[in-house]
């Protein structure tokens, strides 16, 4: 039984600066729409309803963004919101390489559903891209997600988001060692495969919990 709508968010857009490698191989929009795109064959595959806070390569906005995402949970009544905004990470402000690896998951702070989504959704990526790190807050359940009010998971004072959303931060662009993973076809399918997987999961907590 799928209770489950995905609402998938692309990581930035072609005209923000600073989202890519050091030596400019690598650009973190490009790669999370194409991860997307797998996840989207996989998702429909599953019978799975998926649509995005935005379509195409430019930058809508963050908090255009949470608008999208409200559309999509109006227009998706019957199931649960699942939303979920893919990046890459980066441990250096000034454009040179660091030494920063792994895989983190992010939600508002505070406790809430997000928190459950997050520890389902990093048991997949953990278990299954054993290539990198594995980056948690604290080992302890419910906690295992790092926690910051992102524009795109908390809203503005105005706009409130209608999900308790997870953002996935997958390998550091500025570490070398994360960057050839991130450029490798199999680790980005592993990575769409990780996510599906997750996804599954989650829906599955959903129907046993009668979320709401």
């Amino acid at each position: 039984m799928i209770r489950v709508v995905i609402v998938g968010d692309k990581a930035h857009g072609i005209g923000v600066a600073g989202k890519g490698s050091p030596d400019g191989t690598h650009k973190e929009y490009k790669w999370s729409r194409e991860v997307w795109a797998d996840i989207e064959v996989l998702a429909k595959a599953h019978g799975y309803p998926i649509e995005f806070t935005s379509y195409g390569d430019e930058e809508p906005g963050r908090i255009e963004r949470v608008k999208a995402g409200n559309k999509i949970c109006d227009k998706y009544k019957n199931y649960y919101p699942l939303f979920i905004s893919l990046h890459n990470d980066a441990s250096k402000a000034d454009g040179t390489w660091g030494t920063a690896r792994g895989i983190s998951v992010w939600t508002t702070r505070g406790h809430d559903m997000a928190d459950v989504f997050a520890d389902i959704m990093l048991t997949n990526l953990h278990g299954m891209l054993t290539e990198t790190k594995k980056r948690v807050y604290s080992p302890t359940k419910g906690a295992k997600d790092f926690e910051s009010n992102f524009d795109v998971l908390a809203g503005s004072k105005t706009v409130k988001p209608k999900y308790n959303g997870i953002l996935i931060e997958c390998g550091f662009q500025d570490n070398k060692e994360d960057l050839a993973l991130l450029k490798s076809p199999e680790f980005k399918k592993k990575v769409a495969d990780a996510i599906m997987n997750g996804i599954e999961d989650i829906n599955k907590y959903v129907v046993e919990n009668n979320l709401k």
